[in-house]
This record gives structure tokens, C-alpha cells and sequence, in this order.
């Protein structure tokens, strides 16, 4: 598995990441909340006119006039404009929303007690509801507030990674520092029992083997350095006592012992670029 990005970008990613995530759900949570809240608001307020219309009709047999400026009331649908049929044209009892024009309404429906008709409360929310142009300004608020968590999780993410990177920059300064004569085989001591103390122990294991290993390697040089150079030693000196015990004029001997002469030789140059 190949990681393409460096473990302080993964971090300062995963930060950003998560905060937009959560601006992003907790905008959208604020931005639906508000309009439920202003439509269970209107409606509670149309609940209530409904009840304070109907307790005075019970207590004085008329028909009081709507408490807000905004609430048109009618009884029955003989005295309704035609716009206003057309929008609780189907409307059953309860509450209900309809349109007309650019202007929003909350209706309620509710049968008078003890009469046939039907009690029709109109409120006109469109000055008391978010217009398009508060809600504009609501989506600016929240989304400035999304770039601005965004930001927080790319400083704490910044902060965070160099926390988390510094003992791994500490531990390869100490393995960059380390040359084969003298390994570091104490690199965990410097660290806690966590993920880097975990990879320092194993660095220093696999120091302690390459330690062993080159101690192998130096003895056995030592051993085959001995082993080499002591025949072809005693091979050379052989030769030379040999060289001198025959005279010159004694050719079959000395091609020979000259030829042997050069092979050790050979053999001498084999054997120090070998150990080297």
C-alpha cells in the first residue's frame, strides 16, 4: 500500500473534513429549525385566536373582532372574496398554508360549537415570516459560519499534526544520525508506550539484528582473512626458499616456481579485494 500524502496532510485533511462536515449538518439543522419554528410560532398564534374567538362567542354571542391587524375572520363563506375561496377551496378543518399572489397565508378552519358554520381565520404572515431576503442574509450567516469552523479545524489540525509528527521527527533525526560502526539499539527508551514508541522498538530491533549481523560479518572476515593469508603466506615463502636452494641454470625448475610465484601473487590480490 502506497500513502500518496504525508501523515501531517492526511491530519490537517481529516480536521478541515470533519469540520465542514459538522458546519454543513449544523447550518442545515439551524437553517430548517428557524423555519419550523416560525411556522409553529404563526400556528400557535392562530390557535390561540381560534380559542379567544370562540370563548367570546360562548360568553357574549358575538363575534369579536380578530386581535392583530394581520387575522381576517369570516363566518361562513358567503361574505368570503373570490380570491379567498379559490385558496381554502378542499381545505378540510385545521390548519393549513396557502398562497395568493406573493402574499403567504395561515388558515384555520374550526366549527363553531352548537352552529353549522364554519369559522375561517385568515393571517396574512408574509411582513412576519422570513422573506427571501432575510433568508438570504440567514444562508450567508451560516455559510461564513461553516468557512469559519472550516478554518478552526484547519488550525487545530495544523497544531494537532505537529504534536503527533514531532517524536516521529525525533525518531528519524536519531536513525538519520546513526552510522553502521555504531547503531542506536536504545531508540524506545526516548519514547512512550504508543504508535511510535511501537515502530521505535521495532527500529531498534531491527538494529540490534543488522549490529549482529555486521559482528557476524567482521568476524567472519577476521576468521577468513586468517585462514587465506596464512597457506598463501607459507606458499610464497615456500617458493622463495625453493628459488634460492635451485641455481639459475636449473630452468625446469625455476618456469615453474615462477609461475607459482604469480598465481600466489593473483591469489593475494583476490583475496584483499575480496575481504575489502
Amino acid at each position: 500500500m502506497i500513502f500518496q500524502h504525508s501523515l501531517r496532510s492526511r491530519i490537517i485533511i481529516a480536521f478541515c473534513l470533519f469540520g465542514a462536515g459538522l458546519g454543513i449538518v449544523y447550518a442545515v439543522a439551524v437553517y430548517i429549525s428557524l423555519d419550523f419554528i416560525d411556522d409553529h410560532l404563526i400556528d400557535s398564534r392562530l390557535k390561540e385566536e381560534v380559542e379567544f374567538f370562540i370563548a367570546h362567542h360562548q360568553r357574549y354571542s358575538d363575534y369579536p373582532r380578530p386581535t392583530s391587524q394581520y387575522i381576517t375572520s369570516y363566518i361562513g363563506t358567503e361574505s368570503m372574496p373570490l380570491y379567498v375561496l379559490d385558496m381554502i377551496d378542499g381545505f378540510a378543518e385545521g390548519l393549513h398554508e396557502a398562497y395568493f399572489e406573493e402574499e403567504e397565508y395561515h388558515i384555520a378552519i374550526q366549527r363553531l360549537p352548537g352552529q353549522q358554520k364554519l369559522l375561517y381565520l385568515l393571517y396574512e404572515v408574509s411582513a412576519l415570516e422570513f422573506t427571501e431576503k432575510r433568508k438570504l442574509s440567514i444562508r450567508l450567516v451560516l455559510i461564513a459560519g461553516v468557512a469559519l469552523v472550516v478554518a478552526l479545524g484547519l488550525w487545530i489540525g495544523w497544531l494537532t499534526s505537529r504534536k503527533v509528527i514531532e517524536p516521529v521527527a525525533h525518531l528519524a533525526e536519531q536513525v538519520n544520525r546513526s552510522v553502521p560502526e555504531n547503531l542506536p539499539t536504545d531508540l524506545s527508551r526516548n519514547f512512550f508506550n504508543d504508535e511510535v514508541g511501537v515502530l521505535a522498538r521495532a527500529l531498534e530491533q531491527a538494529m540490534q539484528r543488522v549490529e549482529a549481523f555486521v559482528e557476524r560479518e567482521q568476524q567472519f572476515s577476521r576468521d577468513a582473512s586468517h585462514e587465506l593469508r596464512t597457506p598463501v603466506t607459507i606458499i610464497k615463502g615456500s617458493v622463495e626458499l625453493l628459488k634460492r636452494k635451485f641455481s639459475r641454470n636449473e630452468k625446469s625448475m625455476h618456469r615453474p616456481l615462477e609461475r607459482i610465484e604469480r598465481s600466489v601473487t593473483n591469489m593475494e590480490n583476490i583475496i584483499e579485494t575480496l575481504l575489502w
